[in-house]
């Protein structure tokens, strides 16, 4: 390493052209990555589909969603499996293994374990198994006005088609609409006068319409294609269809029997924005697409579509998705602009104009460097990444300044220039290395997370490292030539502008002097005085480091400060939805949802003024949505707030305004207010599953256990996922019917054809796949006694009324069974009112669970003994990301004493730095306390990085110490000279990684939100620390070398001098054979230590 510190440092031509290749490389690479929200990976699971028109819940965890677990049961890769069976449809959701799982695999596996499936309902649809990606939009369209439905489908769908046909847009999702159908519609009175049944119509439409290839002709001359061509694409075309043909050669027609018409499926959906009827357009992102290359097209394309629209039409853009990718490119170039900045000032406060300059340039060049791997490395430019460039904007100097401040002092002691850039880096090399490395490993934690939060976050660890290196590349083998060479600058200034060059230097010169002095005086006078008293007591820095670890705990413990996974950082959107009962009428829905619109227009209009800055809309957009085939009970609205930067009230207190203005519903299952848009995924602070057989007693017990929860103060949103469904008519099958030939399968059929419908057959007309549906009219089907009025057919072509043959009996529905693993669940859920600050007496998740583990849980399971409760969503996601999280900060902390146990060839001195890492934790909970906001997921990231960081001033002064061990210094005195000679260094790095993070740190806008946490943990935690590390380390190590010297009394029955018992002054004479040679070459006074080795203080050292 000497050799090439020496020969870079001699060739600037190698130095430059290395640096601009860096940069330039570095910016192409930026330029040509992918830009995207979010990575886009697999959610490592896997999932199975049957739809099952028409059957009950019951029967399709009977029928389908047993028969699926089962088959797959055993199927390798596979952690946990879930079901839902719903009317209609069910879902079986395979959660794969964290690591060694294939999903590729695995969903081979799975498909060939459905497909052995041969007892599936007749009526069930074909299964469609695949791998769930997470897949995300890009912008979010809403196109609106006073339309028909149809009107406003075939714009929405044309708009689509036209959105596809962008170059970079390829998924296109429409929501809000209905599908088409042509509803054939058959009265039993029309039946019953021409004795048929509903089968007859269903196959003779079948039949009708229908395109089938005949084979072909072949002539001597030609060859001919036979095709029958007869499929019917729109109502008008069935008149036509002979449904009975007598005889006596007159038939009946299908318009003589039905009402034929083009229309939608019966169930309406609710699409309205702003009071108006309207679609959503999704426009969505697949993996290999450039998010900000793709708002472009769609933007310029609604510019022009705008303009052919007509008048009462608008297509207006709801959420931007582009625009947080934009916003968070502006918050990196922001911050680095003025972390930049603030970095520089620092840097001037304490080196030279020069060097502070050069260090400096370093920050473009690591980042350049990043770029180059990035774009090698196959990833893409998202915000997560970016994340991860804003957090180590600061940290990136470190090592330049270690090396520049060295080079410094070997100035300041009349070394040439040359020789000082050589030599100051080849002293340095090694402990850059180090402080490096070790930030680099505390880092690597981030990518031990598990799930699908740790996929994600695991994008921070990759540009931080890559930069990093990038830094270490610069500070050894480019800094040194710039610091060799003084002058071209200046000479290149003052070629071009002489006057202002002089002045600039005067000014310079003026600035630098007067800070100088200051700081001298503050080495020599204030800090000095205070760190030889602390030396003399030693024992107070270190009994207050361990003081204030206690108290931290106490903090916590006492519940002055909490902990959320994810906080409650500022959203822009509120996502309010209601469910009603199953079988609710559309207009129920329709009247609950404009009841919220009306309220958050209402409170848009009286706040705005007080609320957003000059007046502007703090609601910019609502959006209802609801009903569809089977949902005509559910609902939601989408309110779109202004930025948080622009607004002075947080959302939380938004979402609580809101839910006093709608007030509540009385007939509703659950009112739920969510916060979405911002960075925490929507989750539930409270998640508990209640596991069982019998669904009577799993209700019961979830009643009683959310009731329990609405007790304590500060839950929300209490609730349980059991739902009611539409209560049940359930059919048996008559003595009577028995004898007549009628089989329940036959009572069943008929029941589902005229209730449900017949699929006649579906068919493809353009773009939209349309069912062709058999039943009867719909005033037929609205009242008890229709199904009394219906005949039965027997299989002699008899007519029998239904009462004679079938019973009815009542019974409550169940809108959707759950399982997990086999077994049946029901889950509790409560959110935390989070507005409601902090101490011993704010609402806390995990204190509530405790004392319902302790108190209510036990005597519920004496009650039903065959349940069993567990904490999942957040509390088990919690658990799980502590452990995995856990697990990687002891392999960090490892690897920290492994490499500072070889670069100082000891293992008592990696124990002394490290001693810094629980004072960081420290000052980064205090930070939060300041700060006035709670611990998370995110703030654990920053103190796992904190700790590779917060060793580094640890490093210097030990490195100090032990230097002046190795030539000769007595203990004491190289102990006190440890804190003022390395107080510039330390202060240095310090301060220039909390003027990169402390732009961010008062950003208010909705991008900064995500990483304050973070931030706050790194800036805090280092302040801290570093102060605290100035005394508490030269201390312990001196109170190390009192425990030695008390061990040798104890041995030896005497008190040894300091310099006894220290192993490095133990080996100093081999050390000096050493020196004496390296002595030779260098200038008077300096000992260059030119191998690069470091201090002694190895007890093991031969």
């Amino acid at each position: 390493m000497k050799a090439l510190i020496a020969g870079a440092a001699r060739h600037p031509v190698f130095a430059n052209l290395l640096m601009a290749v860096v940069l330039i490389g570095g910016s192409a690479g930026f330029l040509m990555l992918r830009r995207e929200l979010t990575p886009q990976f697999s959610a490592n699971r896997v999932q199975v589909f049957v739809a099952y028109p028409g059957a009950s819940a019951e029967e399709i965890e009977d029928g389908i969603t047993l028969k699926i677990e089962r088959a797959i049961q055993g199927v390798p890769g596979i952690k946990d499996v879930e079901s839902v069976s719903r009317e209609g449809s069910s879902l079986v959701v395979c959660e794969l293994e964290e690591r060694g799982a294939d999903p590729q695999r695995v969903l081979q596996d799975v498909r060939n374990r459905v497909d052995t499936i041969r007892t599936f309902p007749e009526a069930s649809e074909r299964p469609e198994i695949s791998e769930v990606l997470l897949q995300n939009p890009a912008i979010l369209l809403v196109l609106h006005g006073p339309a028909e439905e149809d009107v406003l489908r075939e714009m929405a769908m044309e708009i689509r088609d036209e959105l596809l046909a962008l170059p970079d847009v390829s998924l296109v999702e429409v929501d809000g609409i209905r599908d088409y159908e042509i509803a054939i519609e058959v009265s039993e009175a029309a039946l019953r006068a021409h004795r048929i049944a509903l089968e007859q119509v269903s196959d003779a439409v079948r039949r009708a319409s229908l395109n089938l290839p005949g084979g072909s002709l072949r002539t001597s001359r030609e060859q001919y294609k036979i095709e029958v061509r007869g499929r019917k694409y729109r109502a008008r075309d069935y008149r036509d269809v002979v449904v009975l043909a007598r005889e006596d050669g007159t038939a009946v027609r299908l318009e003589q029997l039905a009402r034929i018409r083009d229309t939608f499926q019966e169930d309406e959906a609710i699409g309205r924005y702003d009071g108006r009827p309207a679609v959503l357009i999704r426009v969505m992102r697949t993996s290999d697409q450039d998010i900000l290359r793709m708002a472009d097209q769609v933007r310029d394309y609604l510019e022009r579509k705008r303009q052919a629209l007509p008048s009462t039409m608008q297509l207006t853009v709801f959420t931007d998705f582009s625009r947080l990718m934009t916003d968070r490119l502006d918050l990196l170039v922001g911050n680095a602009q003025s972390g930049l900045l603030l970095v520089f000032l620092c840097l001037w406060a304490f080196l030279s104009l020069r060097v502070s300059f050069w260090v400096a340039l370093g920050i473009p060049t690591s980042f350049a460097f990043c770029g180059i791997l990035l774009y090698f490395g196959g990833q893409t430019l998202n915000m997560l990444n970016l994340f991860g460039l804003i957090m180590v904007l600061g940290l990136v100097v470190d090592d330049a300044i270690v090396i520049g401040e060295n080079v410094t002092s070997l100035r300041e002691r009349g070394v040439p220039l040359l020789r000082a850039a050589i030599v100051g880096t080849q002293q340095m090399a090694w402990p850059v290395v180090a402080t490096v490395t070790t930030t680099i490993v505390a880092f690597l934690p981030l990518f031990f997370m598990t799930g699908i939060f740790g996929r994600f976050i695991s994008q921070i660890p990759v540009v931080v490292v890559a930069t990093l290196l990038g830094s270490l590349v610069e500070s050894l083998l480019i800094l040194p030539n710039h610091l060799a060479h003084e002058g071209g600058i200046r000479r290149w200034v003052s070629s071009l502008a002489p006057g202002l060059a002089r002045t600039g230097a005067t000014v310079g010169e003026r600035l630098r002097g007067g800070m100088e002095k200051a700081i001298r005086w503050f080495f020599h006078a204030p800090y000095q005085a205070l760190f030889r008293q602390a030396i003399r007591f030693r024992y107070v820095p270190i009994a207050f480091g361990f003081a204030s670890l206690l108290l931290t705990a106490g903090c916590y413990l006492g519940g002055f400060i909490g902990y959320e996974i994810f906080g409650s950082a500022d959203a822009e959107s509120v996502l309010i939805e209601v469910t009603f009962p199953e079988g609710t009428p559309i207009g129920v829905t329709r009247a609950a949802l404009q009841r919220i619109e009306e309220a958050a227009l209402r409170m848009d209009a009286e706040r705005r003024g007080s609320v957003v800055a000059g007046g502007g809309a703090l609601v910019e957009g609502v959006y209802s949505y609801g009903g569809g085939e089977g949902r005509t009970h559910y609902g939601g609205v989408w309110i779109q707030f202004c930025g948080p930067e622009k607004r002075n009230v947080h959302s939380e207190k938004l979402t609580d305004e809101l839910r006093e203005r709608v007030g509540p519903f009385h007939d509703a299952i659950s009112v739920l207010y969510g916060t979405r848009g911002g960075p925490r995924p929507p989750t539930n602070d409270i998640e508990l599953y209640v596991f069982g057989e019998d669904l009577a007693q799993l209700r019961e017990a979830s009643a009683q256990l959310a009731e329990a929860l609405r007790g304590y103060d500060g839950t929300t949103d209490v609730r349980t996922d059991f739902q009611p469904g539409k209560r049940e008519l359930r059919m048996e099958l008559l003595p009577q019917g028995r004898v007549l030939g009628i089989t329940l399968q036959d009572l069943a059929t008929q029941l589902r054809h005229g209730f449900y419908g017949a699929e006649a057959l579906r068919l493809q007309r353009g773009r939209d796949e349309v069912k062709v549906q058999v039943r009867y009219p719909l005033e037929e089907r609205t009242s008890f006694s229709d199904l009394h009025a219906i005949r039965i057919r027997t299989p002699a072509g008899d007519e029998v009324p239904f009462d004679q043959v079938a019973r009815v009996r009542m019974v409550p529905g169940i809108a959707e069974i759950k399982r997990r693993n086999g077994e049946r669940r029901v889950a509790v859920l409560a959110g935390i009112d989070k507005t409601r600050g902090r101490g011993p007496d704010a609402p806390n998740a995990d204190r509530i669970l405790a004392e319902l583990e302790e108190r209510f849980v036990p005597p519920l399971l004496e009650r039903f003994p065959r349940l069993r409760i567990t904490q999942e969503g957040a509390s088990r996601e919690t658990r799980e990301s502590f452990q995995s999280l856990g697990r990687g900060f002891v392999f960090a902390l490892f690897g920290i004493f492994a490499i500072l146990a070889l670069i100082f060839r000891s293992y008592v001195q990696p124990v002394l730095i490290m001693l810094t890492i629980p004072l960081g934790i420290v000052g980064a909970v205090a930070g939060h306390l300041v700060y006035g906001i709670n611990l998370t997921m995110l703030s654990l990231f920053g103190i796992v990085a904190l700790s590779g960081v917060v060793v580094n001033d640890a490093i210097v002064l030990i490195e100090h110490i032990n230097e002046k061990l190795r030539q000769g210094a007595a203990v004491d005195e190289a102990v006190l000279g440890a804190g003022p000679a390395r107080l510039r260094a330390v202060l240095l790095t310090s301060f220039t990684t909390v003027a990169g993070l402390f732009p961010l740190l008062y950003q208010r806008s909705f991008q900064a939100q995500f990483l304050i946490p973070m931030a706050l943990s790194l800036a805090s935690g280092l302040i801290f620390a570093t102060f605290l590390t100035l005394f508490f380390v030269p201390c312990a190590f001196l109170a190390l070398n009192d425990v030695r010297r008390f061990q040798h009394w104890l041995l030896a029955g005497r008190w040894p001098a300091r310099e006894e018992v220290e192993p490095a002054c133990r080996h100093r004479k081999w050390l000096a054979e050493e020196d004496a040679q390296a002595a030779a070459s260098a200038p008077d006074g300096i000992e260059p230590d030119d191998d690069g080795r470091t201090t002694p203080g190895a007890e093991d050292r031969p």
